[in-house]
């Protein structure tokens, strides 16, 4: 859904909690497992309340102090500061594996948000002493002006894959954004929109909102999010959530994916929204380069679509509905993994095809489905029984050569329905 290849940049979104942190921490111990191999990894921990990654990996943080609720505006601009000088250091270092040793690295930025903060304050300080020309209207009401995108581009920019006369090498970089948390809205008496909230949206937008509203439906924040409209500012919170979406969206045209984490989601684990993350891979005819293995590709292709059309289909009962839920279940259960666990391709490709062949679907059927005890174990013991009864040579072939061939695939799908016999 939003692979990454070595050189490129990736955000990792989502609110506090969501398990950002979980992510880039399992793609570092996925890098460690592979030694020689694996590249080297940097984290820039920014912030006082990021945990720091195990042995083996190369740390530059911050003062480890507890940041409380009297800090000072100057006390939070030194804060950010050091946060900014923290995250070029890790790039810089890595750049110097990858140029000079040849080496491929892996920077785990955590988090970019006092980037942000810092930028803000300095454009405070402008108005504050040179008065509202200083700077462009972009940055007075939040959004992302020329001067803001270089700001962030001078980081982001880093990452890259460099030539033999650079070193050979690559810096690879994941980016941790925080969005502010969103409001529970669906008890009685919370949030709810009126059309005239509405006012400056697309003429389309209103005109939907205005269906909704004859329909008798309440327009909370949960309901615009399913329909996958902008939720207008009321209040002083609702207004830093929206500025701090609008600030993602500027990152993300500069990067070159996203990973977006949502408690919609659960129990779905890592709460990867499959409509929100993606990989946009921008390569030369003439580059031998790719960012994700064909083996995935053959097995998932569609998904996107088919795990969105499926969402929209929720508490339908006809048949034809009910079988595309069915196979949606299937498809995230065979996605499910556990927080600091890591899976080999050859793993990721059982638990899709044993999906795609349908034979899931009895057990999401009789209750093991995403989330419960019963369709973990199961998938263990499906994965343990292609273990023992597939050769190690095509296992092996899988991992190393990112291709599921025919001879492989249909020794895995041997296995699945033995084991599902």
């Amino acid at each position: 859904l939003a692979p990454i290849g070595r050189g490129q940049n990736m955000l990792l979104v989502g609110e506090e909690g969501t398990g950002r942190r979980n992510i880039a921490n399992t793609a570092i111990q996925t890098q460690l497992s592979l030694g020689a191999d694996g590249a080297l990894c940097f984290y820039a921990c920014t912030t006082p309340t990021c945990v720091s990654p195990k042995e083996n990996v190369t740390l530059i943080s911050t003062k480890k102090t507890k940041i409380n609720n009297e800090e000072t505006e100057e006390e939070a601009v030194v804060r950010a500061a050091e946060s900014i000088a923290i995250a070029s250091s890790a790039c810089s270092m890595a750049e110097y594996w990858a140029r000079n040793h040849g080496k491929d690295t892996l920077v785990v930025i955590d988090t970019i948000d006092n980037h942000k903060a810092f930028w803000d304050y300095t454009t405070k300080a402008l108005v504050d002493v040179y008065g509202l020309d200083s700077v462009v209207q972009e940055d007075l009401n939040g959004s992302a002006s020329s001067e803001m995108r270089g700001f962030f581009s001078n980081l982001i920019q880093r990452s890259g894959r460099y030539n033999a006369q650079q070193g050979g090498g690559s810096v690879t970089l994941l980016v941790l954004v925080t969005i502010p948390t969103a409001k529970e809205d669906d008890q009685e008496g919370g949030t709810s929109f009126h059309l005239n909230d509405f006012e400056g949206f697309h003429p389309k937008i209103q005109s939907r909102i205005h269906l909704l509203i004859q329909q008798k439906i309440r327009i909370t924040p949960t309901v615009l999010n399913k329909l996958g409209i902008t939720i207008p500012p009321r209040t002083v919170e609702e207004h830093k959530r929206t500025n701090s979406l609008r600030h993602v969206d500027d990152l993300i045209s500069m990067t070159d994916g996203q990973i977006w984490l949502s408690t919609n989601m659960l129990p779905m684990k890592p709460l990867v929204d499959p409509q929100k993350s993606i990989t946009r891979v921008g390569i030369g005819a003439d580059t031998d380069c790719r960012a994700d293995a064909p083996a995935l590709r053959n097995l998932v292709g569609g998904l996107r679509f088919e795990l969105a059309q499926a969402s929209s289909l929720e508490g339908a009962t006809d048949v034809a509905s009910q079988k595309q839920l069915l196979r949606k279940d299937s498809m995230l259960l065979a996605m499910y993994q556990e927080d600091d666990t890591k899976r080999m391709l050859w793993e990721e490709c059982t638990c899709l095809l044993a999906a795609r062949m349908g034979v899931l679907d009895a057990s999401i059927q009789a209750g093991r489905g995403v989330g419960t005890t019963e369709g973990k174990e199961l998938l263990k013991q499906l994965l343990a029984n292609v273990q023992n009864t597939v050769a190690p040579d095509i296992l092996r072939e899988i991992n190393e050569t990112f291709e599921l061939n025919l001879v492989a695939k249909k020794a895995l799908e041997s296995s699945i329905q033995s084991f599902f016999i």
